[in-house]
């Protein structure tokens, strides 16, 4: 029974489905994830803050030290990313101006 359709209108079964999912997921580059992480963390972030002040509202002092330990774990974690983030765009920029340098060819990068 074919539930799903792609891009060229084309209907595809569960099993061919997940077989391109999987493709997909498995193509998916370090910077990508490190990029989603990042968005990932201000949603985090934004909540932590969220319960930070809820509970200062509402007097719930142990609430708050735990909050604010789990931020700053959180802006630790979320700056170690932007650094993975920093460093992983440099080597791949790096990499396509080798590619792009006549007569190098190192390797293309997608």
């Amino acid at each position: 029974m074919k539930f799903w359709t792609d891009k060229d209108g084309k209907k595809l079964t569960f099993t061919e489905f997940k077989g391109r999912w999987k493709q997909g997921v498995m193509s998916v580059s370090v910077l990508q994830q490190a990029r989603s992480q990042a968005t990932g963390y201000w949603f985090i972030i934004a909540g932590i803050i969220w319960g930070v002040v809820y509970s200062i509202q509402n007097s719930f002092w142990w609430l708050m030290l735990i909050m604010i330990g789990a931020l700053l774990i959180n802006l630790i974690a979320w700056f170690a990313n932007h650094q993975k983030i920093k460093l992983l765009s440099g080597i791949e920029e790096t990499l396509k101006k080798a590619n792009e340098a006549p007569g190098t060819g190192i390797g293309y990068i997608q």
